[in-house]
């Protein structure tokens, strides 16, 4: 589940002044619901996912998370919470693989899923 309440970023641009980037967005997502964030350029989809990918590595920094089985499929949080146990010499090597093996996974997935849609390239370029 993600739960999002009211989530804001600013930034001061020289020229402009106080931007806000992302203002005060709220949703709430269910385990195996998929969710769109649509909004014209400029309006804080990305930033939204990049406050939301950057909020997930720094949690997996926290004393006291520790590496196991089901946090190993989490991208992201994965690859943060391996570092920090190599860095402090507390890895387990069966984790690490697990880790490892999890994100090959994610992106053979990702590689099928991309050649699957390219190899209708009649399609998307009208030939």
């Amino acid at each position: 589940m993600i739960s999002v309440q009211n989530l804001k970023k600013s930034f001061t641009d020289k020229k402009r002044g106080a931007i806000r980037a992302v203002d005060g967005v709220t949703f709430h997502v269910e385990p195996g619901e998929i969710y769109g964030l649509l909004g014209l350029n400029g309006a804080g989809k990305t930033t939204t996912m990049r406050l939301l990918a950057t909020m997930l590595a720094m949690v997996s920094m926290v004393p006291g998370f520790e590496l196991n089985a089901v946090l190993a499929f989490i991208p992201v949080v994965n690859i943060c919470m391996a570092m920090k146990e190599v860095i402090l010499g507390i890895y387990q090597p069966g984790m690490i693989a697990l880790v490892f093996l999890s994100t090959a996974l994610y992106a053979g997935f990702a590689l099928l899923v991309a050649t699957r849609l390219f190899e209708r390239e009649s399609i998307l370029f009208r030939t």
